[in-house]
């Protein structure tokens, strides 16, 4: 993508303090389109939501499991796009923000290294 002129940024998340989601609907009830932990995901938000595409790339090295959506699908924020098997464990992959899948850059039983690039969301 840099290679074609777009402005790149990129977010190592493991090298974020990124709190996991407690599932008490502070976001959805109290404080709607807010999270209530105060971590490193409140920078990130608006710039995701700003962002013309979001790329997803694979936070460890793996095996694709399944793969939950299709070019052309509208995907919303939380929804899961992909499952990764990483030392055993599947780990889902989520949508950080809503917008129509562009492309789908892996295929389900590929081995992934960290980094490699899964999805993309305009």
């Amino acid at each position: 993508m840099k290679e074609e002129g777009a402005d790149v940024e990129l977010y190592y998340t493991q090298k974020l303090r990124i709190k996991p989601c407690q599932g008490e609907f502070h976001c959805w009830e109290k404080t709607p389109g807010k999270c209530f932990q105060d971590d490193d995901m409140s920078e990130l938000y608006p710039k995701i939501h700003s962002a013309d595409v979001v790329a997803f790339a694979t936070p460890m090295p793996g095996v694709i499991v399944n793969i939950l959506v299709r070019e052309g699908d509208t995907a919303e924020e939380g929804d899961p796009i992909v499952i990764l098997e990483a030392m055993k464990v599947e780990n889902t992959l989520t949508a950080p923000s809503g917008g129509k899948v562009i492309s789908i850059n892996c295929n389900i039983a590929d081995s992934v290294k960290k980094g490699d690039l899964l999805v993309q969301i305009n």
